[in-house]
C-alpha cells in the first residue's frame, strides 16, 4: 500500500509488539486523511478469512451489533470468529444511525 505522499506504510515484523490503537488511529489519518479518520481501534490476532482469502466483513459487523451471523460454511478457521467475541460491541444510536 502507498499513501498520496508515495511513502510506504511501515512494515511490521514478527518480532515486533502490535500497535496500540492511538498509533493505528494516527497513521490512518496520516496516510489516508482526516475524512477516514477513526473514533475506535480494537487489535486481534486474526481476522476471519473464507478458504479463499476474503475477509468475513459482514460476520464481523453483525458481531460489533449484536446480532447472530451464521457461521458461512467457506470460512477457513472458526475459533478464529469465536475469539473474536469478547471484543466490545458498539453502541448504535438508532435514529441518526451512527456509531
Amino acid at each position: 500500500m502507498r499513501s498520496t505522499s508515495g511513502a510506504s506504510p511501515p512494515q511490521r515484523s514478527s518480532g515486533r509488539k502490535p500497535p496500540k490503537p492511538a498509533e493505528l488511529v494516527q497513521a490512518v489519518r496520516g496516510h489516508i486523511g482526516a475524512i477516514a479518520a477513526l473514533t475506535d481501534v480494537t487489535v486481534v490476532q486474526a481476522l476471519p478469512k473464507t478458504r479463499s482469502g476474503k475477509i468475513l466483513r459482514c460476520a464481523m459487523r453483525a458481531m460489533t451489533n449484536g446480532a447472530a451471523e451464521p457461521v458461512p460454511a467457506t470460512i477457513e478457521d472458526p475459533s478464529v470468529l469465536e475469539s473474536l467475541r469478547p471484543v466490545p460491541q458498539r453502541s448504535h444510536d438508532a435514529e441518526s444511525d451512527t456509531w
